[in-house]
C-alpha cells in the first residue's frame, strides 16, 4: 500500500484534476466596466445615471433598489451612499459617431471633443449642473483667458479657487470644490477617500448640533409651558380665593345688618308704652 519509503500516498498525488482556469482581464476590459457598467450591478450604463463622491457610475434605478433593500449599509465599497443627496445626477454630451459605429463611445467631451472612456485622458465632473468636461478642455479655456486677459491692459487674472467660474456649455457657476474625477486611480483616489470622510464627520457634526437645538428648543417650550401653566393656576387661585372673600364679606355684612336690626326691633319692643 505503501511507497519504497513507507509512506502513503494521498490523493492529489495519485489523481490528477484539472486546474481552475484564472480569468484575467486586460485594462482594456477593466476601463470598460468602470466607464460603460454600473459599478453596484454591472449592468450597462443607461439614463438616469448618477455618480458618488468617489467617481463612481451608477444606474440610478440600481442605488434606489439598494437603498431600499439595505444592502449599501453593508457594502464594503459604498457604505457613503446613504441616500440619494449622496448621489448626482450625470449629463453626458452624446456622441453623434455612436449612432453609425456602436464600438465607438457613445459620450464625449463637448469642448475636445475626446471620447469619454479613454484610459489616455482625465474626465471632470460638475456637481452644480452634472455636465462632464475633459481636463484637458478645462486647461485649454483657461490658458486662453489668461491670454486674453494678459493682452486687455494687464487684467487681474482669473482665480480658480473663488466663484467666478461657470460651466462650459449652461454658465451655471461653480467651485473648485464642485468638481469631481470621474473613475480615479492611485492617490487621487485616496485623497477623494479622505475628503469624502471629513465630508461625512463634517455631516455628522452638524446633525448633531441640529439634533441638541432641537433637544434644547423642546426643554424650552416644555419649560415655558409649565410656567405658563403654573402662571394660570395661580391667577385662577386668586380669582378664587378673591371671591371667596367677597361672599365672606358680604356674609359678614349681611349678618351684622340683621343683628342690628333684630336688636334695634327689639329696643322698640321694650319702649312702648303700656296701656
Amino acid at each position: 500500500m505503501g511507497l519504497d519509503g513507507g509512506t502513503i500516498p494521498t490523493r492529489c498525488e495519485l489523481v490528477k484534476t484539472k486546474k481552475k482556469e484564472v480569468k484575467v482581464f486586460d485594462k482594456d476590459q477593466v476601463d470598460f466596466g468602470k466607464w460603460f457598467l454600473c459599478a453596484l450591478a454591472q449592468d450597462t450604463l443607461s439614463e438616469p445615471i448618477v455618480l458618488d463622491d468617489l467617481g463612481n457610475l451608477f444606474n440610478k434605478d440600481n442605488v434606489i433598489e439598494a437603498l431600499l433593500n439595505g444592502s449599501l449599509e453593508t457594502s464594503k465599497n459604498f457604505s457613503h451612499i446613504r441616500s440619494l443627496r449622496s448621489i448626482y445626477t450625470v449629463n453626458f454630451s452624446s456622441n453623434p459617431a455612436h449612432e453609425k459605429d456602436l464600438t465607438v463611445s457613445p459620450w464625449l467631451c463637448p469642448i475636445t471633443k475626446i471620447e469619454v472612456g479613454s484610459s489616455s485622458y482625465k474626465f471632470k465632473f460638475l456637481k452644480t449642473c452634472g455636465h462632464v468636461f475633459s481636463e484637458k478642455a478645462f486647461k485649454e479655456l483657461k490658458n486662453d483667458d489668461n491670454n486674453n486677459n494678459n493682452n486687455s491692459n494687464n487684467k487681474k487674472e482669473i482665480d480658480t479657487s473663488k466663484n467666478n467660474l461657470s460651466c462650459f456649455l449652461c454658465s451655471k457657476e461653480y467651485t473648485t470644490n464642485d468638481l469631481i474625477t470621474i473613475n480615479p486611480s492611485g492617490e487621487e483616489l485616496e485623497q477623494m477617500k479622505v475628503t469624502l470622510q471629513e465630508k461625512l464627520a463634517n455631516s455628522k457634526k452638524k446633525s448633531t448640533k441640529k439634533s441638541d437645538k432641537k433637544s434644547d428648543k423642546k426643554s424650552d417650550n416644555k419649560k415655558r409651558s409649565l410656567e405658563s401653566n403654573l402662571t394660570s393656576e395661580s391667577s385662577f387661585t386668586s380669582c378664587t380665593l378673591a371671591k371667596t372673600n367677597e361672599e365672606i364679606s358680604k356674609k359678614m355684612k349681611s349678618e351684622a345688618f340683621s343683628s342690628i336690626f333684630k336688636s334695634n326691633s327689639n329696643n322698640d319692643s321694650t319702649k312702648a308704652p303700656t296701656k
